[in-house]
């Protein structure tokens, strides 16, 4: 029995960041590139909603902040792609399924406490 814990991942791409730190891999900018690329393509062929979280862990370096640049030449290339906020994308959200949702800064304008 292995004191380590099951990585989460699939397939042969190895996960980013394992669930044991002392297991942690630390992949080429290029294999991140082709990871981030990949999770942009299959969000966009589900019609869904691709969202890149960035830890400074993972972003504070030269190499990552390269291909960021190219990641989102990659993504500004494809028709019909839209560069969002959170708040955009709730209001966007809301209107298609009829609700109003509850943004912080209308919440903040009103006065009024969630």
């Amino acid at each position: 029995m292995s004191s380590r814990s099951p990585s989460r991942g699939s397939g042969t791409t190895p996960p980013i960041f394992p669930d044991d730190p002392a297991a942690r891999q630390v992949l080429a900018p290029r294999q991140v590139l082709q990871i981030w690329k990949d999770e942009f393509d299959g969000a966009r062929a589900d019609g869904g909603l691709f969202q890149l979280t960035l830890h400074p862990h993972v972003i504070g370096r030269r190499s990552r902040a390269l291909i960021l640049r190219e990641l989102l030449a990659y993504i500004d290339s494809r028709p019909g792609v839209w560069f969002a906020t959170h708040e955009e994308v709730a209001r966007h959200t809301g209107s298609r399924l009829g609700i109003t949702p509850a943004i912080e800064s209308d919440i903040i304008r009103s006065g009024s406490s969630a």
